[in-house]
């Protein structure tokens, strides 16, 4: 898993090396969003899983876990500092993983959710523009689906 801070405050987050979705890549990912919310700054980012084809129901079922209840504790804090996330996310079992954590809590940001790595970056440059007409239109077209935190 590779962290990609070019664009910051985007920040492009590649499950590249981690095919199977393992403990290290989710310990990752939690870190660096623990990090920046302890450091205070303001960030969003694209979540790119599509490398992700092989995964243990068990194992993903535990890694959901783990990310539903960092997320109850993130909630807690007085300030978000994640804006939105861009879930790039092709994988069935994946997407299944992800209904699993939004049955046991919200998000903490908007979660936008792309099928392709193109779909996010489009989405990416029309929420960078923040014009809210033109937000909806592309969600409407695109029919990306969107959660909202609350």
């Amino acid at each position: 898993m590779s962290i990609i801070e070019t664009n910051f405050p985007h920040v492009y987050i590649h499950f590249e090396n981690d095919n199977k979705l393992t403990k290290d890549g989710v310990s990752k990912y939690l870190n660096y969003w623990n990090f920046r919310q302890c450091k205070k700054t303001y960030f969003s980012c694209t979540v790119d899983t599509s490398a992700i084809k092989d995964i243990d129901v068990y194992q993903g079922s535990k890694h959901a876990m783990v990310i539903a209840k960092f997320i109850k504790g993130m909630k807690k804090q007085p300030v978000q500092y994640l804006k939105y996330t861009i879930l790039i996310m092709p994988n069935q079992l994946l997407s299944n993983l992800l209904d699993t954590i939004l049955k046991i809590t919200r998000p903490c940001a908007t979660v936008y959710i792309v099928n392709t790595k193109q779909e996010g970056d489009i989405l990416y440059e029309t929420l960078d523009r923040n014009n809210p007409i033109e937000i909806n239109a592309l969600l409407i077209i695109n029919e990306i689906k969107c959660i909202k935190s609350k």
